[in-house]
């Protein structure tokens, strides 16, 4: 429709997103940074060289013990497949084989890397992989990709990549970032995501606790200016990291999983909590549609505004709700205190993904602190449940209010026993 009204689009061109966000592809952008990108494998697409990377990854990093396998393009990352090295025989056998060198070269970790033991170490690995695959790795989303064979079809198609989860995961952060026409890099703003089980994201918390924001910044920026530089990329872009404890510095670290063009839901709920929290009316300062919230604490006419926390669940579904009309599921909101106090410039708000009577709700809180936004979203689920019904037909989907409640009384609980 643009080049139709012969109008510039706010974002980079359709062929340059499509390669660029490709998993494999996203990998040569990180190092071309200098930016961090986990132990793994690129392009790959045949079950052979799927077999001949892992070989070479766990043969010279038997301390770690979960592989993720994705493919190069999906949706939320559903192809995500999990190696779980704790049950590879061949693993705790080397295990005990690298510790016996060690001792017998005193200590020396160069004999346990040398060609020869590495050939002979693969070449054991290779043969567990061919003869029990099937046994050692896990499908997170079988409603998507019914067995292994699908999953092997689609990556002779797409392609996939392998990537070692880290010993001492903190979590996962978004780093949402725009680019001016000119060039120029601004953060938008960072959350956490928070995940399943399954690796499908739940919910969004923002600011980001994980990583210092000087060092998500920098690393955002070194990608956002190459991106411009190569290919003249501007708009929306989001940045995925994940966030790892250094045990060796003491400090918390993060490497980069992956890209994403485009203006974003999440883009969408941060920026209404910025107009939402913002103490003075909301003006635009430029032409460029780009509001920026500020979380950080702010001086208006003399006081100074508590700091705001923002939780986003982007979607989901819970039947019991449909046949309610919106104005009685309000209604019992409202009479439960589940709204958003325009003073106070907190509470809950909630995004119509459609009517209710459809089943799907989408809703942002806006708290004083971290624990309290997510200790409100755990209550709200938890009122609609009660109230509305339970889901009796829950098939397990990442995306039902049962599950999503779930998931956010894990991460409650942990925030939880950090406060006591």
């Amino acid at each position: 429709l643009g080049n139709l009204l012969k109008v510039p689009v706010l974002s980079s061109e359709p062929v340059v997103s499509e390669s660029v966000k490709s998993r494999s592809y996203a990998k040569k952008i990180f190092m071309e940074a200098n930016v961090n990108i986990p132990i793994g494998a690129h392009d790959i697409f045949t079950p052979e060289d799927l077999y001949i990377a892992l070989s070479r990854l766990i043969a010279s990093n038997l301390d770690i013990n979960r592989w993720l396998i994705r493919l190069n393009f999906d949706y939320n990352g559903e192809s995500t497949l999990i190696l779980d090295g704790k049950k590879m025989e061949i693993v705790h056998i080397l295990r005990s084989e690298q510790t016996t060198l060690f001792e017998q070269n005193y200590g020396n970790t160069g004999a346990w890397y040398s060609r020869p033991v590495q050939l002979s170490v693969r070449k054991r690995i290779v043969a567990e992989l061919k003869s029990s695959f099937t046994k050692i790795v896990k499908l997170c989303r079988p409603d998507a990709y019914k067995d292994i064979d699908a999953f092997t079809a689609q990556m002779r198609h797409v392609g996939a990549v392998v990537e070692a989860e880290p010993l001492e995961k903190l979590g996962w952060v978004d780093s949402m970032c725009y680019v001016r026409p000119d060039g120029e890099c601004v953060l938008f703003t960072s959350a956490d995501v928070i995940h399943d089980d399954k690796y499908q994201i739940q919910t969004y918390i923002a600011p980001t606790t994980l990583i210092p924001k000087s060092s998500l910044e920098g690393a955002s920026k070194a990608v956002c200016n190459n991106l411009f530089k190569k290919w003249r990329v501007h708009g929306y872009v989001t940045l995925s990291f994940c966030s790892f404890w250094d045990g060796l510095d003491g400090i918390p670290r993060l490497s980069a999983n992956g890209i994403q063009f485009g203006m974003t839901p999440q883009f969408g709920a941060f920026g209404t909590a910025g107009v939402a929290t913002n103490p003075l009316p909301f003006a635009p300062l430029e032409y460029l549609p780009v509001y920026p919230p500020n979380f950080d604490p702010v001086e208006v006419d003399g006081y100074a505004s508590s700091e705001k926390h923002c939780l986003y669940i982007p979607c989901m579904h819970h039947t019991p709700l449909k046949g309610t009309r919106d104005d009685v599921f309000l209604k019992f909101c409202q009479m439960r205190g589940i709204t958003f106090d325009k003073l106070e410039k907190t509470g809950t708000l909630f995004f119509m993904v459609d009517s209710v009577m459809s089943g799907a709700l989408s809703m942002m809180i806006v708290g004083n602190s971290r624990y309290r936004v997510m200790e409100e979203a755990v209550n709200n689920m938890t009122f609609i449940c009660q109230q509305f019904g339970k889901d009796a037909d829950c098939n397990g989907y990442y995306d039902q209010l049962t599950v999503v409640n779930q998931v956010m009384r894990k991460a409650f609980k942990k925030e939880e026993a950090m406060h006591t």
